[in-house]
């Protein structure tokens, strides 16, 4: 799995990553196509202001979802280290929502259903990682992690 790694102190508040992500989800994976698309694509990743301090909210991949325990329709399952959503399950319900205490599940409006990121798991890499221009969104060295623990 791809780990990422945020830097506030980097963080510029561009929403690149933002816009990457909703390309990269795009049904055309075009940036002037998918403006267009009805309807219109989202990224499954936020960046908001905290204590003055930039905060990015993505999916935490927990080992043990709250939002997969309130999921009553199965539409949030688990793939290796992944916490995934299958849109067709999912009845809008807003029980995953509710219960992500990184209010990191968020409603689409335009489709009554829930997005949250998926750590790009058709890509080899993050659409957030590679469009940040300042280097905030990095991957992080599983090996040094392992170390520090």
């Amino acid at each position: 799995m791809k780990r990422i790694a945020f830097s506030s102190d980097l963080c510029m508040t561009c929403e690149s990553c933002e816009l990457a992500c909703a390309v990269r989800h795009s049904k055309s994976k075009v940036l002037d196509q998918a403006f267009f698309e009805i309807p219109q694509p989202k990224p499954r990743l936020r960046v908001i202001i905290k204590g003055e301090k930039p905060k990015i909210i993505r999916c935490q991949h927990c080992k043990k979802p709250k939002c997969m325990e309130a999921c009553e329709e199965g539409a949030i399952y688990r793939e290796g280290e992944l916490v995934l959503l299958n849109d067709e399950k999912c009845i809008g319900c807003g029980a995953c929502v509710e219960a992500c205490p990184f209010n990191a599940i968020f409603m689409d409006e335009d489709t009554g259903v829930v997005i949250s990121c998926d750590n790009c798991e058709e890509y080899e890499d993050c659409a957030c990682v590679e469009a940040c221009p300042v280097g905030a969104l990095t991957y992080r060295d599983l090996k040094k992690v392992e170390v520090e623990r």
